[in-house]
């Protein structure tokens, strides 16, 4: 008898302790949800004032950027606006830009939010995503996204960061990872 009650103590704690890895993976993968949300789109086309802040977004974080020694370069979605039509997509209402991880780490975190505070612009990170999010102080309408890229020394590839990207083995991307979804 004391024999069953002590396996049936095991079996209850191993499924409390299975229950809680799952809770805590489920947590780990719903972080900054707020980040991912993207404002409602009422038309096809940004209004000329929208797509006039989002450009004056995109001038001022050249000059942050650039005041920090940071290298950036245009990617996913804005990189094909400025090919396809030198500005941004009229009906896309973000900015993405990729940073380098390794000279992100040079930088002081606290000195870093506190150059976008003195620009009026908000910061925040995702954990899930690896990127950062930024607008004017105030703005819901257009944003922009700091995706933060590494040197893989596995593949010596690049590749982003963040735990959503973590889950593949660096070493089997590209069975299922072709292009960034849109």
């Amino acid at each position: 008898m004391r024999l069953i009650s002590r396996s049936k103590n095991r079996t209850i704690i191993y499924l409390i302790v299975a229950l809680l890895c799952f809770y805590l993976i489920y947590l780990i993968f719903n972080l900054n949800n707020d980040l991912e949300e993207e404002t409602e789109i009422t038309s096809c086309h940004l209004t000329s004032s929208k797509l006039e802040e989002l450009k004056e977004l995109a001038i001022t974080l050249r000059d942050l950027l650039d005041s920090l020694n940071l290298k950036y370069f245009l990617c996913y979605q804005t990189l094909y606006g400025a090919i396809k039509n030198n500005q941004p997509i009229p009906w896309h209402q973000n900015l993405d830009f990729c940073i380098l991880n390794d000279q992100l780490i040079n930088q002081d975190e606290g000195f870093i939010f506190r150059r976008f505070l003195n620009h009026k612009l908000s910061l925040r990170y995702s954990t899930k995503h690896g990127f950062y999010k930024t607008s004017f102080e105030g703005s819901k309408s257009v944003h922009a996204k700091l995706f933060v890229f590494e040197l893989d020394q596995v593949t010596k590839n690049y590749r982003r960061i963040g735990l959503k990207n973590r889950v593949i083995p660096p070493s089997h991307v590209h069975l299922f990872i072709a292009f960034q979804s849109i």
